[in-house]
């Protein structure tokens, strides 16, 4: 089993040494991905399915399943988790296919609904949730995409830069999203129209793998082992740690 690092901080000591895990989750698999939702935390893992932990009570409470992927060679597959999110008791689900085409997934705590196949070959890496009938995608190749499932309508498909996109965070209004590439550059833009708001000048020199968002600050982690912090109100600056870092705040 693979451990599930420790849980969430709010980011203050990069020191190895000073930093000691309230308690520590075991995920079956690799972790993809992570969202924390009032006590529950929801892991996408790549063997093919969500696990849900109570964070009170440190145990596994619930799971939700990805049907396995049939390979060219006709043998059954668990699929990748990639990407999930939660928003008014719904999860929302990224999961991998056997070509670069994703599969998209609502789960309304009881029913699993599909709403992207393969058929509609968009190459999703990571969703986030703008409305119960709206979603925020961003591809392998960073096009942001706003989509409605009450019409199944991309509202506007946008090109970023021509770096692969890497992450995507939303403000807690949903008024405003920070993407990240893997040229170190972040994007500030708005959900309603895709457009560009503002690309601060780079605090991270290479891929920045994980960004997040909240209160008007921007927290990047990046494959240099820099975390880049851009205050809502102050001067940006970074912090250097010689572990690889994971941000929530």
């Amino acid at each position: 089993m693979k451990i599930l690092f420790t849980i969430i901080c709010t980011l203050i000591i990069l020191n190895a040494k000073d930093i000691e895990p309230t308690f520590i989750l075991k995920s079956k698999g690799f972790v993809n991905d992570f969202v924390i939702d009032k006590t529950k935390l929801y892991v996408a893992n790549d063997e093919g399915s969500v696990e849900v932990f109570d964070i009170v009570t440190k145990k596994l409470v619930d799971e939700i399943f990805i049907e396995p992927t049939l390979t060219k060679k006709q043998e059954w597959q668990n699929v990748r988790i990639l990407s999930v999110d939660r928003h008014n008791d719904k999860t929302l689900i990224v999961s991998s296919t056997v070509n670069a085409f994703r599969n998209v997934w609502l789960h309304d705590g009881k029913d699993l609904k599909h709403i992207i196949k393969i058929k509609d070959k968009v190459s999703i890496k990571e969703a986030r949730f703008i409305s119960d009938e709206k979603f925020l995608f961003g591809t392998l190749g960073y096009e942001m995409i706003l989509y409605n499932t009450n019409d199944s309508y991309n509202k506007y498909k946008v090109q970023m830069e021509q770096s692969s996109f890497s992450d995507l965070a939303v403000s807690e209004d949903k008024t405003t999203m920070v993407t990240a590439s893997e040229s170190g550059q972040i994007t500030i833009s708005d959900v309603k129209t895709g457009k560009i708001i503002d690309q601060p000048k780079a605090l991270n020199l290479d891929k920045v793998y994980q960004v997040d968002y909240k209160n008007g600050t921007i927290i990047t982690a990046g494959q240099d082992r820099r975390v880049g912090i851009y205050p809502k109100n102050g001067k940006p600056y970074y912090l250097k740690s010689d572990f690889l870092v994971i941000v929530r705040v």
